[in-house]
């Protein structure tokens, strides 16, 4: 249900040498990972909106800062419900064959979920842009069924580094850890925690950790993620974070 994963945000420039002949950029927009996506009410929603580029000839250029979320209940009505957004940058990106995808990251607060009940159709918005999700959200259930607290503590986990939280993101981490101690995710959400809190030898660590674990649980793959592998190979030959 919930992966281990700028609401002022409206004028897009697009430019591309060949008018006619190049399509423009592809759009889409998941809910907690997914295109319809159920949520308990009381537990954090992430948004992720992407565009890329899907003709090597084109290029695109926008603000960032010009994006829009809109939520609408069933009956389709606009509500005042403002995601918060995260994790981007403020600068003009510009997609090209080079660099040809670009992520818009938003969330809403477990308190601001408590109060959602039903279906819902959120819309992101960058100028003529357009992309279009769906969730629904319901109750938790009770009794919880087996692998719920798990799956709501890495839930909690991704929304906490969302928003900054990195400490508390850490400690669920660590309550999972104590749980599975060879859990992909809650190893990645750990070392992303200690990346935010500037340990970096020990973000390193979980990393490794992780990597490990996939060779373990996944004996047949000739590698690792090449996402894991990255994160991994940029913690070790940065510059940043503390070494303690």
């Amino acid at each position: 249900m919930f992966p281990v994963w700028k609401s002022a945000l409206a004028a897009l420039c697009i430019s591309f040498p060949l008018l006619s002949q190049t399509a423009p950029p592809d759009v889409s927009l998941a809910v907690n990972g997914a295109a319809n996506a159920e949520v308990y009410a009381g537990w954090p929603i992430l948004l992720q909106a992407t565009i890329a580029i899907t003709d090597d000839a084109g290029t695109a250029t926008f603000n960032p800062l010009q994006a829009s979320v809109q939520l609408y209940d069933a009956s389709g009505a606009a509500l005042p419900v403002t995601f918060t957004s995260y994790g981007g940058q403020t600068d003009d990106i510009t997609l090209n064959a080079d660099n040809d995808i670009a992520g818009f990251r938003f969330y809403l607060t477990p308190d601001q979920t408590a109060a959602l009940s039903g279906s819902y159709q959120v819309t992101f918005t960058l100028g003529d842009l357009t992309a279009k999700s769906a969730f629904t959200v319901s109750a938790e259930p009770t009794p919880s069924p087996e692998g719920l607290e798990s799956t709501k503590r890495l839930a909690m986990c991704d929304f906490y580094l969302a928003s900054g939280g990195y400490q508390q993101a850490l400690d669920l981490a660590n309550l999972e850890l104590a749980v599975n101690a060879s859990s992909l995710p809650a190893l990645s959400l750990a070392a992303s925690a200690l990346e935010g809190l500037g340990r970096k030898k020990e973000a390193i660590a979980a990393l490794a950790k992780a990597l490990a674990a996939f060779k373990t649980q996944f004996p047949a793959a000739t590698e690792p993620p090449k996402a894991l592998q990255q994160r991994y190979a940029n913690l070790i030959f940065s510059g940043t974070g503390a070494a303690n």
